[in-house]
């Protein structure tokens, strides 16, 4: 029998999957099934309460808030080898197990350089960023840009 803790368990996972890129979650979900006990409390069950609480307080895009200053809060940080994705807006809601709207961020995206000098804003589609092979850092504590950009 669900409890409503077993069902909000269950959307924090969807919320988590429809962020993550196929290979990355399907990962996830196997170590969620095959991990210890406190491997999962103390590892899994913390990646997956501090992603989805950046999640919700992922603002919505909207012409009251300016979005490209430096100063806005990077919720979330999607990256390649090459590439970072500092998520500070977003587009579209997940909940009840379904994505409402086309997945889109607006997000400072910053190309493989030394210092970072080279950050553009933008809208980027979360397939798109998904196409790219890039990980949702499962480890990201939301920050000003200009901080997150001294840290990745």
């Amino acid at each position: 029998m669900n409890t409503e803790q077993d069902l909000t368990e269950l959307d924090e996972i969807f919320v988590l999957k429809s962020l993550m890129p196929v290979d990355q979650a399907s990962k996830f979900v196997q170590a969620i099934k095959t991990a210890g006990a406190y491997f999962r409390k103390t590892v899994v069950e913390d990646a997956i309460k501090r992603t989805v609480a950046a999640w919700e307080g992922l603002p919505y895009a909207n012409e009251n808030s300016p979005t490209t200053a430096p100063d806005n809060i990077a919720w979330l940080h999607y990256y390649t080898p090459t590439e970072d994705w500092l998520i500070t807006r977003r587009f579209f809601e997940i909940r009840d197990g379904m994505v409402s709207h086309k997945p889109m961020f607006y997000a400072a995206k910053t190309y493989g350089h030394k210092y970072y000098t080279d950050v553009t804003y933008g809208h980027y589609m979360l397939d798109d960023i998904k196409a790219r092979n890039a990980r949702l850092d499962l480890y990201w504590a939301p920050m000003p840009v200009n901080d997150a950009l001294r840290h990745i």
